[in-house]
């Protein structure tokens, strides 16, 4: 049985993108941030130099060169040309075909860049750093694409590096929390900008820290200052968008829920990617309505993710979650909820592994990643492999959170090599927990539906509670129920099989 992290909790954590792609600049460029965001000499120069051995001889390790500058210099329109005949020419396994793929726009699937992919940015970022080892910019790049394929020792150790070189540099000091925050290291990630002198003048900062504060279960001291800040007619609308969803929400929580509310509407004129995020997450819980607000056509795809999961077009929640994940590569929140979707709604199990294996690149210790994968392996009737994924969970979950759900995949495993008695007993034992713990019953019991419709029967209990499901407020159960039951019909219809 699939399963992805509950949409319970939320927080403005920061963004954290290459230094020099677009969405850094525009965050850079309001608040007059030197060096993040402007362009890195070094790599404008290899992009020139590429680009004129590129007329003169089109070689792939030209082209190569040309890829992966352009991707960390966010000039990605300079290089299609070269991207084009790179992945015409490269094998689909190649890490050189998935930076190509990058370029042109068609890194989806999990597609993008993939840890071959990253491998060789890692190659280029650290050819570079011979030359300007002293550059904050690179260092902090090569943090990031060592935290997109699960090196996370030496994504720290790259980010020391370019915090000491840079600690008054609002994207590192950003980046650096982010980072913490995603190694769980919340203490740390707060202290980083605490240090920085801007803690008490930049938004930006401000925000964060508000945001990592409320993470570990506290009131911001700041909130009185970032009201002045607010306030203030120093700042636009874009720079003041995440101070005022953090504040907001830290209000909602901690204190005033209609100035909370307020402040989260006004983020709204001019809001970062990440302010769509939290605004629409409040609208999900029910805190703040706002009438139609569609995150896909104001730029957010985690947004976006959430409203088609809502709206149950299901084929553009995993479009969605694809682009969510480029955002955050690192992060395994799109890829949990695309391999659930694709698991127990779609029912495509080679989908539900490529999204599971592209999460665990990153997240190598996700129970619900290893779990879903555990999963899709079984329905693809790869079952060693499943075996030993839900081993991997099982082994993680040391403080028996996901019982029931690892249960009832032992269940599915156990059906899935033909010990069809055994594989009931594990789900009617996971169905029993499940109804001692107060969730998760209803979806257990579908998934052993499903399995006796497989074996050739379904018992009545069992279509009963099928029925009931389909009135549920869950769009995935009560999708997920509609099916199984148009399934029993057909089989019983004439002519049925």
């Amino acid at each position: 049985m699939t399963v992805y992290a509950k949409d319970d909790d939320r927080r403005l954590i920061p963004r954290w993108h290459w230094l020099q792609s677009e969405p850094a600049r525009l965050e850079q460029h309001f608040g007059g941030d030197q060096g993040a965001g402007e362009p890195d000499p070094a790599l404008a120069a290899l992009l020139e130099e590429s680009l004129v051995d590129w007329v003169a001889q089109k070689g792939d390790v030209v082209a190569g060169e040309i890829c992966s500058a352009a991707i960390l210099s966010g000039r990605l329109e300079l290089a299609r040309d070269a991207a084009i005949a790179l992945k015409a020419g490269s094998p689909i396994e190649s890490g050189i075909y998935h930076v190509a793929a990058e370029v042109l726009g068609q890194a989806t699937k999990g597609e993008s860049l993939g840890a071959e992919g990253i491998r060789v940015v890692i190659g280029r970022l650290r050819a570079l750093l011979r030359d300007g080892a002293r550059d904050p910019i690179r260092w902090t790049d090569l943090s990031r694409a060592f935290a997109i394929i699960g090196k996370l020792k030496s994504a720290k150790r790259a980010m020391l590096v370019a915090t000491d070189l840079a600690s008054e540099s609002r994207a590192i000091v950003r980046a650096a929390s982010r980072l913490l925050i995603h190694v769980d290291e919340a203490d740390r990630a707060h202290d980083v900008l605490m240090r920085s002198r801007r803690i008490v003048v930049d938004p930006w900062v401000m925000a964060a820290e508000i945001a990592v504060t409320n993470l570990m279960g506290r009131p911001s001291e700041y909130a009185k200052n970032a009201r002045k800040v607010i306030k203030s007619g120093r700042y636009g609308d874009r720079d003041l968008a995440e101070l005022r969803v953090a504040l907001g929400s830290q209000e909602i929580w901690f204190g005033n829920a209609k100035l909370g509310k307020r402040l989260l509407r006004d983020a709204l004129v001019a809001p970062t990617e990440n302010a769509i995020a939290q605004v629409a997450w409040f609208m999900r819980r029910e805190y703040l309505a706002l009438g139609v607000f569609d995150g896909d056509s104001l730029g957010s795809a985690e947004a976006d993710a959430w409203a088609k999961r809502q709206r149950k077009e299901w084929a553009d929640c995993l479009l969605a979650c694809d682009r969510w994940w480029s955002i955050e590569p690192f992060s395994s929140r799109p890829s949990e909820l695309a391999s659930y979707i694709a698991s127990t709604v779609s029912g495509d199990p080679d989908r539900c592994v490529e999204y599971a294996r592209r999460g665990l690149i990153a997240n190598p210790e996700s129970v619900v990643l290893w779990n879903n994968l555990a999963v899709g392996y079984a329905e693809r009737g790869l079952v060693r492999q499943a075996v030993e994924c839900w081993r991997r969970a099982s082994a993680l979950d040391r403080e028996d959170a996901f019982r029931v759900t690892l249960q009832a995949t032992r269940g599915l495993i156990a059906f899935r090599e033909g010990r069809y008695a055994e594989g009931r007993k594990l789900y009617e034992d996971a169905v029993a927990l499940a109804r001692k713990e107060g969730k998760l019953e209803v979806m257990a019991t579908l998934h052993l539906l499903r399995e006796e419709q497989r074996c050739g029967g379904a018992p009545t209990s069992l279509l009963a509670v099928a029925r009931e499901a389909t009135k549920s407020p869950d769009v995935v159960v009560a999708t997920m129920a509609t099916r199984l039951l148009s399934a029993e019909e057909l089989t019983r219809s004439p002519g049925g099989e």
